[in-house]
């Protein structure tokens, strides 16, 4: 990214698992390549030495050249492709290359700091760590090295590691880029050139995506109860849960939708400083393609992209256009509307407010929430936009009184604790009370034998998946809400919202409080995450209103007042 933060972009690794990290990674002067080290997720910071060239590829180990030592130990160079030399058939059983603790055995390197691509710094142990957590780990010491396995020791200490070694030498200073941040600015706005572009879309008649859906993400503020889940990309934890049996792990805003033009163009705001994804819905508001990372933009930024997962290394389409803008560029940049009818509460302040007036509007879908488990929230909610679905329609058959004819309940009562089971879970306690029509549905004895609906596991194979995989488009229950069942009446907007619940992933919780179960002293250890969040806020706030030489008075007063509520002062200097 730029260093004013626009231009956000992934470098390398989307889509992948192996490598599970790369750290202390840097540019190599005069070159297209980066030097890092590659590591596991679960491991210390070291690892193997490679050499990244996004010109071989960007992900699964493509474009990666192991140097200075091989895998098996021996002197010279090796390319990382051998792991996966082809792309895996999304159609057939996956088995991805995972090693959790990735080059954690044998010579083990960290801080590297390249002078151009055959000569390095490097911190190094040619001895390995075994085991790979101890009981003691041998110092790393500072050595010269060449990418075929020459090397020279420089410095060594027998009781510490010799790390983070900057070479001092002159150098050029890189040209200052201006800043094109506009902080009075709310909102940052995303381009996209042609959906149909790029494998996302690969095979979808043109006309089949009609809408965008914006999501934004929140994130957690800190551990509380846990369960776990897995797909086959692996099992593992997941903290503070807010869904079940492989839903999501995240809180989602759907922030609104807009609409995709006849020739697949796409130009429209959202809230600068906001996670946000998009997912293609068609005719039926069905997810005919969902992006799987997020992306963020700044003030004022704009942001395009040319399709839906398109080759970032290649310029744009190959046929020739018979036009000289999209349509979409032609037209006024969109902004979002309500998604089934209803405005996100923050859509609706920052049409009315700047950014900069409270810690609320600050921090966006990420403000501090009220800890009463009963409390509206702002995320999508199964208790608020689901079980209402189910109480208008379903329930008079759907009940206890009626299990024996129906098969399954959907009321929204409390789910005895004995009744929700956790697939694979093991000794869990999420902390959260579940309705019976979510542990009913999203359960069914086995997640990925569920009879009625099917959704993507946040755990599931890391490669581009094919449009229409899975979600709302696969999943029997959205028949069930025709009139052919039992001459049921479901409105357009409540069938738009059990599909866009089933292509979030099930999320039973709009936030991280909402149906807790947490003691008072876990609300307490909760609420000081939130307060501390808040806090640093308030500080940041002031420093961006301190910043901004458009500050009125009549906003600056409301600054004072938002951050008197945190014990925060705007300086005098801030108002101009």
């Amino acid at each position: 990214m730029n260093p004013d933060g626009t231009a956000q972009t992934e470098y390398y690794g989307n889509n992948r698992v192996f490598p599970a990290a790369m750290v202390h990674a840097h540019g190599i002067p005069g070159s297209a390549k980066a030097l890092a080290v590659i590591a596991g997720h679960h491991s210390t910071y070291k690892g193997k030495l490679g050499l990244i060239d996004r010109r071989q590829g960007t992900q699964a180990g493509r474009g990666i050249e192991f140097v200075n030592t091989k895998l098996n130990g021996a002197p010279g160079r090796e390319p990382a492709d051998f792991i996966r030399p082809e792309p895996p058939d999304p159609s057939r059983p996956y088995l991805d290359f995972k090693i959790d603790v990735f080059g954690q055995f044998g010579p083990q390197y960290a801080h590297p700091y390249a002078f151009d691509e055959e000569n390095y710094l490097c911190s190094f142990c040619p001895e390995g760590y075994l085991p790979p957590f101890g009981p003691f780990h041998p110092p790393l010491g500072l050595y010269y090295m060449r990418p075929d396995g020459e090397r020279e020791l420089l410095a060594f200490d027998d009781w510490q590691g010799t790390g983070q070694a900057i070479p001092v030498m002159a150098r050029r200073r890189p040209a200052v880029r201006a800043s094109l941040v506009r902080p009075q600015d709310n909102y940052g706005v995303y381009t996209i050139q042609d959906v149909y572009q790029g494998p996302g879309l690969a095979g979808i008649v043109r006309g089949t995506a009609k809408r965008l859906r914006v999501v934004a993400l929140e994130y957690r503020v800190a551990r509380m109860g846990y369960g776990q889940n897995g797909g086959e990309c692996e099992t593992g934890l997941c903290q503070t849960p807010i869904s079940l049996n492989n839903g999501s792990w995240d809180v989602k805003h759907v922030l609104g939708e807009v609409d995709i033009e006849a020739d697949g163009s796409c130009s429209f705001a959202v809230p600068a400083r906001t996670p946000v994804y998009f997912q293609v819905l068609d005719a039926k508001g069905y997810t005919i393609q969902s992006m799987r990372s997020w992306s963020t933009l700044q003030n004022g930024e704009h942001f395009s992209c040319i399709g839906c997962h398109e080759n970032k290394l290649e310029a744009g389409p190959r046929e020739p256009f018979t036009q000289n803008t999209t349509v979409a560029l032609s037209k006024p940049v969109q902004k979002l509307r309500p998604f089934a009818g209803t405005e996100h509460p923050l859509i609706r302040r920052l049409a009315s407010q700047s950014w900069l007036d409270s810690v609320e509007n600050y921090l966006g879908v990420n403000a501090p929430r009220t800890l009463d488990p009963n409390a509206p929230v702002d995320g999508f909610s199964y208790v608020q936009e689901i079980q209402p679905i189910f109480d208008r329609h379903c329930v008079s058959c759907h009940n206890e009184s009626q299990i024996a004819k129906s098969k399954l309940s959907l009321t929204g009562e409390l789910a005895r604790p004995e009744s929700i089971v956790l697939i694979g879970a093991g000794h869990v306690d999420p902390k959260r009370a579940y309705t019976q029509s979510y542990v009913t549905i999203t359960t069914s004895g086995d997640p990925d034998k569920n009879p009625w609906m099917t959704w993507l596991k946040p755990r599931s194979r890391a490669v581009m998946l094919p449009p229409y995989h899975t979600g709302a488009c696969q999943s029997k229950i959205m028949d069930f809400f025709e009139p052919a069942h039992y001459g049921v009446q479901v409105s357009e907007n409540e069938k738009r919202t059990f599909a866009c619940w089933l292509d979030l992933l099930i999320p039973f919780c709009g936030s991280y409080t909402q149906h807790n179960t947490w003691t008072e002293a876990e609300k307490a250890e909760y609420s000081y995450f939130q307060e501390k969040r808040r806090a640093y806020a308030a500080i940041e706030l002031e420093w961006s209103a301190e910043s901004d030489p458009d500050l009125t008075k009549e906003r600056a007063e409301k600054l004072d007042k938002a951050l008197a509520d945190v014990g925060g002062k705007r300086p005098e200097k801030s108002l101009h």
